[in-house]
């Protein structure tokens, strides 16, 4: 089984069109907050609607050949600003980004323009960074961070790294939690947290309903032009998927993976556009995978080049750091994490035909996103084993391997219920979590501990610094043992 030439195709388009600068999101969510009425609401209402208000107004593009639609921003390949969060800070290489030996982005004069006329000026004194501590600190923590030595606060950009729970969004649709919103709403004070945060689904949820809706038009509209027969009806099928998720449950594998590529760009949009994790796809798509090979609505080539398509358009979002931030993240890395194998909530090993289409793809479709992860324990088949080594052998840096008999009981011995431990998924890098059901904000920050260490053995100082930033330890020439410098450490 090999991946389809329009796969192929489509990676190469990807793969070779230089990620650009993007300030449709920053626009978009500088025109809501501009409305000093907007920023009056309680903040759980300003974040849903900042974020409906971007997913309504955001350009629909449709791409030749894509089988699943939705951009990230209004380049092929990019990524746009968070400018209320830790965007305006990462704009230190506006002027700079093209001309960068190393991860350069592309800016366009009008990008450019927009930012420094538009957004930059109304963000500049209001931005995350500059809110969370006094003033007469907060220039100097934020410039402390461009330049983070001992330590990096990542969640100035929001959290992001967490594994959303997409099974539920499939089997409900948007539509399946309004109604349980109205439930809930029955049950809490009118005026509480509890209910401002419900009313706040039902905003973002109506959002995510009007962007599919503007991709369905945008399908229409193409169909109408297209001179290729099989184009029209391929863009005709994917308007009718449009109409029915994210807003219904979805009825087939096609539904499913469209369903989260447009949820998948929606959580991006709204914080860090880095290390939100598709989880346990092989899991997740199971059902409909499986509904519809018993119908005879799709082989596992057809599959194959669905998931092919999924993993291109991950791809296209790349998060915009400055120099200096992409030095401590090792570039632009954006760190969806595809999780395969594994066991069930029952403990029983989880592995079917998804997971050998996903370790075919791994194989022959070598893309920077997503992020492959592959759980392996006692029980794991042995042509589980065999695909992943083949693979890991012929070149591939995926799947990183995850081994379960290690990590299940870890989870449990930390608080997680023995079904959520062995339903683990893993989160950006290295981080497992409870899918769909935690938000540990595990990369909330970075800590330099070789810095640490360095300050243990110079009494709280930098070897040939003044300044004591550590703690004032006993000088590392009195110790006599091994021990005695672990306790200054």
């Amino acid at each position: 089984m090999k991946i389809s030439e329009r796969v192929a195709r489509l990676h190469q388009e990807v793969l070779h069109t230089p990620p650009a600068l993007c300030a449709e999101r920053a626009l978009l969510v500088t025109d809501y907050f501009r409305q000093r009425a907007n920023r009056r609401k309680p903040m759980l209402q300003q974040k849903a609607e900042a974020l409906a208000h971007i997913l309504r107004h955001k350009k629909a593009i449709i791409y030749p050949e894509e089988l699943l639609i939705g951009c990230f921003c209004s380049h092929r390949v990019g990524g746009g600003l968070l400018p209320e969060l830790h965007g305006i800070a990462m704009l230190e290489d506006l002027f700079s980004f093209p001309h960068r030996e190393v991860n350069p982005i592309v800016v366009s004069k009008d990008t450019r323009y927009k930012l420094l006329s538009k957004v930059i000026p109304y963000w500049l004194p209001r931005f995350l960074a500059l809110k969370i501590r006094p003033r007469s600190r907060a220039l100097s923590f934020v410039i402390d961070q461009l330049n983070a030595t001992r330590y990096l606060i990542n969640e100035t950009g929001g959290i992001s790294h967490f594994v959303p729970d997409y099974s539920r969004l499939l089997a409900l649709g948007t539509t399946g939690y309004r109604a349980e919103v109205a439930q809930r709403l029955k049950q809490v004070p009118p005026d509480s947290v509890q209910a401002q945060f419900l009313e706040a689904v039902v905003t973002v949820c109506d959002g995510l309903d009007a962007f599919a809706a503007s991709y369905a038009s945008e399908a229409r509209r193409q169909a109408q032009s297209a001179e290729d027969q099989v184009r029209q009806e391929e863009l005709l099928h994917l308007a009718k998927i449009c109409d029915h998720v994210p807003k219904q449950p979805a009825q087939s594998f096609h539904e499913a993976l469209q369903c989260l590529v447009f949820a998948q760009i929606a959580l991006n949009l709204e914080s860090l556009d880095n290390s939100v994790s598709p989880g346990r796809l092989d899991q997740i798509l199971w059902p409909y995978f499986q509904g519809d090979c018993q119908a005879g609505t799709t082989t596992p080539d057809q599959a194959l080049e669905l998931l092919g398509c999924y993993a291109v358009k991950l791809c296209e979002i790349v998060p915009i750091f400055s120099r200096r931030v992409s030095r401590f993240h090792g570039g632009m890395f954006n760190g969806q994490v595809v999780v395969v194998g594994g066991r069930d909530e029952e403990g029983r090993d989880a592995t079917n035909e998804l997971t050998y289409l996903l370790l075919t793809l791994m194989d022959q479709l070598r893309t920077r996103q997503p992020n492959y992860h592959a759980r392996i324990h006692e029980g794991s088949p042995n042509k589980y084993r065999s695909q992943i080594a083949k693979t890991l052998a012929s070149g591939a840096v995926s799947p990183a391997l995850y081994n379960d008999e290690i990590i299940t009981p870890i989870l449990q011995s930390r608080g997680v219920s023995e079904a959520d431990s062995h339903n683990y998924a893993l989160v950006g890098c290295v981080e497992p979590v409870a899918a769909g059901k935690s938000y540990f904000s595990t990369d909330a920050a970075l800590a330099n501990l070789p810095l640490c260490l360095e300050l243990a053995l110079n009494q709280g100082r930098r070897f040939n610094k003044w300044r004591r930033p550590g703690a004032a330890t006993a000088p590392a020439e009195d110790c006599t043992n091994i021990e005695e410098v672990l306790e200054l450490f």
